[in-house]
């Protein structure tokens, strides 16, 4: 899927909607016990930038200057 995706030229993110990430791991059962921007988890998981991690955010996400 990911190569499918670079073909048409996007990035491969996620295919969970943030807004809804909750209540999709509760009706499994599971909890949300943390959400990290992807600024907050590069910072996190890969603060020495070893693993190429980037956060990437969508436009209308994106906080105004």
């Amino acid at each position: 899927m990911r190569e499918d995706v670079a073909a048409a030229g996007e990035v491969f993110l996620s295919g969970f909607d943030p807004a809804e990430l909750e209540a999709t791991l509760r009706g499994t059962g599971l909890q949300l016990l943390e959400d990290l921007d992807g600024h907050k988890a590069v910072a996190r998981y890969d603060p020495k930038g070893l693993n190429c991690c980037v956060a990437i955010l969508r436009p209308s996400r994106q906080k105004e200057a």
